[in-house]
């Protein structure tokens, strides 16, 4: 998506660091927050195949919700292995559950906790990738919330005919801790013009 009234920075790389930052003014006088999202992160890309970041984002909000991403990966030959680790401040129970204020809808969950990770990689073989991870998701403090601790774990392949076209095929499995198993399948053709 696009963010819009926003301000952002992009530093040129000091071996191999780089920094990004964003403010965005408040868009809605109407609706009585002073709500001012701002991010920041740092990356870093070298020794030999490897690519770390963290970032910080805030709604900026009355609750304050937030995030901390954490990630690397690590590229040798034709294969790649990466990692995540968001930490929720509320800006996560936000996204997954309508709002991280408690009572304000049924479904709503509250307070902080949402914490995800997962663990990944991929091999290439000529025009073809195969790639599978698997990643782990935590309940918010709040225990009214819908969904429970869950795994998921998902494999996928694509195949490039060319640089502008490519067939896909996935797998994913969800497994909520306290509620039935969700199987995804994807197949598909994307062509770029």
């Amino acid at each position: 998506g696009r963010a819009t009234n926003t301000v952002g920075y992009s530093s040129p790389s000091w071996g191999g660091f780089d920094l990004k930052a964003t403010y965005t003014l408040d868009s809605d006088e109407n609706d009585g927050e002073d709500d001012d999202p701002w991010s920041v992160g740092a990356s870093y890309s070298g020794l030999g195949g490897l690519y770390a970041f963290v970032s910080y984002v805030t709604t900026n909000s009355s609750g304050d919700d937030d995030a901390t991403q954490i990630g690397a990966q690590y590229t040798i030959d034709a294969f790649e292995v990466h990692g995540i680790y968001e930490i929720d401040g509320g800006l996560i129970t936000l996204r997954q559950y309508g709002s991280a204020d408690p009572g304000s809808n049924g479904t709503a969950g509250s307070g902080d906790g949402a914490d995800v990770w997962s663990i990944g990689g991929t091999w290439t073989i000529g025009n073809n990738v195969i790639g599978a991870d698997y990643g782990q998701g935590d309940k918010t403090d709040d225990a009214t919330v819908i969904f429970d601790d869950y795994t998921v774990w998902r494999i996928a392949a694509y195949h490039k005919f060319s640089d502008r076209t490519r067939v896909y095929a996935g797998y994913a499995n969800a497994d909520p801790e306290d509620a039935d198993d969700v199987d995804l399948f994807s197949v598909g053709l994307r062509h770029n013009f």
